[in-house]
């Protein structure tokens, strides 16, 4: 029969490069905007250490510990597993390191969201809305986190099949898990939307800027398939006859690692104009500009205007920022955006 070993491999080196190059663009975004590190870059750093943390503990698993394959069965179809199977050890104490790994992971890459949020909107009900929302992400984040890590008392009994006496309803806790995730996912998504909405600008640069922000619902998709796999591999292992834990719980995980690391990447996206607008300035890049417009200035003036790179409109200064013929009380987010700012995965079996 065939496994899924190889497939965790594939995503396990791809996405994790993804991401380190993400924050590595971003963090020299900052520096070619002569800016220094704010609070939300050093959490989206410290969101890619969990992420790597995260999935080498995946790939350590699928490689000593059997995840992604088959287990074998007895004439009676229960799995066979003996007191000196390595693997099973190895699956039991990394199933329980991601469980506690995951939370601050995508807790922590919420967070720089939402700090980036509080900088560059200068309103104060905004700040208080994004202010509320950090203390309910950092409430959410150290609540699962716990859980996770005190499951069972004794906590062995989180990683061993001596007793489940003592332990939370594992399948309840990782599936509230998941749903509360996606469910601060879109929260998190939504809350600049109202804002951009009613600023004095095109509608095309309104929905520019909007798409900017919703680049989360990437994350948001691989969160609701994984819950949906999630609740499908639970399900599977109901009847325990030809219970292939190591297998049925192999895609919700491999889910998990394409979601935090998706996750780190798009908190990133949105503070790449700086690196865009070195690299598109570079010669071979204006060089090839050149050969598919013939004018390269005429139509970096006219492009970037239209997708609100830079501002050209009447009634904003220079900086992107309404005048007093165009009464908002806001910062020109995209300008904002270009560093002008104010100021259980679903791993357990139990």
């Amino acid at each position: 029969m065939s496994d899924r070993k190889h497939a965790f491999l594939v995503v396990g080196i791809i996405f994790p490069i993804i991401a380190a190059v993400s924050v590595l663009l971003r963090f020299k975004a900052r520096r070619l905007a002569r800016q220094k590190l704010q609070t939300d870059d050093w959490l989206a750093l410290s969101a890619l250490v969990l992420s790597c943390g995260f999935t080498v503990t995946v790939l350590i698993d699928s490689r000593m510990g059997n995840l992604g394959g088959h287990l074998t069965f007895d004439e009676d179809g229960y799995p066979i597993i003996g007191d000196d199977d390595t693997w099973y050890t190895i699956f039991s104490l990394t199933n329980y390191a991601m469980q506690v790994i995951w939370n601050p992971t995508v807790g922590v890459t919420k967070l720089s969201i939402a700090f980036l949020y509080k900088r560059i909107f200068a309103t104060y009900a905004f700040r208080m809305l994004t202010w509320g929302t950090i203390v309910m992400l950092a409430a959410w984040t150290i609540a699962f986190t716990l859980v996770n890590i005190f499951p069972c008392y004794p906590i062995s009994n989180a990683w061993t099949t001596e007793s489940t006496d003592g332990c939370v309803n594992f399948p309840a806790m990782y599936t509230a898990a998941v749903a509360s995730n996606v469910a601060t996912d879109i929260i998190v998504m939504l809350i600049p939307i109202y804002n951009v909405w009613n600023l004095h600008m095109p509608m095309r640069r309104k929905l520019g800027v909007v798409s900017i922000f919703c680049l989360g619902s990437f994350v948001i998709v691989t969160g609701i398939i994984r819950l949906v796999l999630l609740v499908r591999a639970y399900a599977a292992l109901e009847d325990p006859v030809f219970m292939d834990i190591t297998y049925d719980f192999s895609p919700p995980i491999l889910w998990t690692v394409v979601e935090i690391n998706l996750g780190v990447t798009c908190a990133c996206l949105p503070l790449m104009r700086p690196v865009w607008r070195a690299a598109r300035d570079s010669p071979v890049m204006t060089k090839l500009l050149k050969s598919f417009t013939g004018s390269y200035a005429s139509m970096d003036k006219s492009d970037e205007a239209e997708l609100g790179i830079i501002s050209g409109d009447s009634g904003k200064s220079k900086d992107g920022i309404p005048t007093s013929s165009t009464p908002s009380s806001a910062p020109d987010p995209v300008r904002a955006f270009a560093f002008k700012p104010n100021g259980g995965f679903g791993g357990g079996f139990r």
